[in-house]
């Protein structure tokens, strides 16, 4: 197969005509509409072998991971994630590897209503990109900033499965099932950022660590925030762990691509519809303080320093 082969299998791949979609795949640039009262949204994210992923990872789940991860910066903005640009680069002859993750990605697309509309590939290390183009109503798009002492913070689902993966991985042991599904396949929270138009006053989705992501919410809402540990959700796998490493891997082990947000305390009862509605756990964490910072508080009532507080990758 030649890369021309490729692209056009892809072209064939795309279901076609699409909504907002002139010209998709075979021009120089894909062609969009954007609905009025509407605005444009883009985000972008890489994934990078040996640094995301390992070479090893099933091709097709590299790819949904990379759609994944950007389907999940369209939900901590309340959007409707419509469109994508796909980048991949690997070495030469292994172009099989490309049509695998590029299946991936067609797959999780076809899923969530996202019309693949071009991109490009190269021979290099096995890398993919994904850039996401999402649409908001005007206005109406979750921020980081708009936080206030006094608000909720509130976690979706539960964090940390991913990190126990990953650390299993890296001493070469197998690690449980369900955890390694947390890691190659997160499963963007979509509708959750949806419903949260309105109601959340700040939202981040949790890819580096949620203390690194709620610090981003701090920062730009010009507060801090207390995270009560006790109060942290904790999966069944987590649980046999000892305490401080078990809060290690939920705060700072990263991810785990559920939503971290705030709301006004007089929310609350709307927070408990919204879970039930959706059939997803939202837990209360802690509460957006004037004091700068994420403090960490243990069930004894004192301050905790975990190791790290999320990824960071020029360490």
């Amino acid at each position: 197969m030649t890369e021309f082969n490729l692209i056009e299998r892809l072209r064939q791949w795309v279901s076609m005509p699409a909504p907002g979609v002139v010209t998709g795949i075979g021009d120089d640039a894909a062609v969009l509409t954007v609905e009025p009262g509407f605005e444009l949204l883009a985000s972008s994210d890489w994934l990078i072998g040996e640094v995301h992923f390992f070479i090893t990872d099933p091709p097709a789940l590299v790819g949904y991971k990379a759609l994944a991860v950007n389907l999940s910066d369209m939900a901590a903005m309340g959007a409707i994630p419509r469109w994508a640009l796909l980048n991949i680069s690997a070495p030469a002859q292994e172009l099989k590897w490309i049509e695998e993750v590029a299946a991936g990605v067609v797959e999780l697309a076809e899923q969530e209503g996202v019309v693949l509309v071009g991109g490009d590939t190269s021979v290099g290390q096995h890398a993919v990109s994904v850039t996401m183009l999402g649409l908001v109503e005007q206005g109406r798009a979750l921020l980081r900033s708009g936080a206030k002492p006094g608000d909720l913070v509130v976690v979706s689902g539960k964090t940390g499965e991913a990190a126990y993966a990953l650390e299993a991985i890296r001493k070469g042991d197998e690690p449980p099932s369900e955890a390694l599904h947390r890691l190659q396949q997160p499963r963007p929270r979509i509708a959750l950022g949806r419903a949260l138009v309105g109601k959340a006053s700040a939202c981040i989705d949790i890819s580096d660590g949620l203390l690194a992501d709620l610090g981003h919410i701090a920062t730009a809402s010009s507060c801090g925030a207390t995270v009560k540990l006790n109060k942290l959700p904790t999966s069944s796998l987590l649980e046999t762990l000892p305490a401080q490493r078990r809060w290690e891997m939920q705060l700072g082990g990263g991810d785990d691509y559920e939503l971290c947000f705030t709301v006004p305390q007089d929310r609350m009862a709307e927070l408990t519809h919204l879970s039930a509605q959706l059939n997803l756990e939202l837990t209360v964490i802690g509460v957006m303080d004037e004091e700068p910072g994420v403090k960490c508080i243990d069930p004894a009532g004192r301050r905790w320093e975990p190791r790290r507080r999320g990824w960071e990758h020029f360490e």
